[in-house]
């Protein structure tokens, strides 16, 4: 039963572990999709500001 419970506790810990992993590289596209957003709003606005 020891062995059931360390193997079961192991297994959500390397679960958890990749999960954790998911989440930053989501988090980390998120934002470089926000930053490239954010440059090209920023792109727009000096190039509107610039024509008038």
């Amino acid at each position: 039963i020891f062995n059931l419970a360390r193997k079961a506790v192991r297994s959500a810990v390397e679960m958890g572990g990749e999960s954790l992993d998911h989440l930053k590289k989501s988090l980390n596209n998120w934002f470089a999709e926000e930053e490239q957003r954010l440059a090209h709003t920023n792109n727009d606005n000096k190039e509107n500001f610039d024509s008038s």
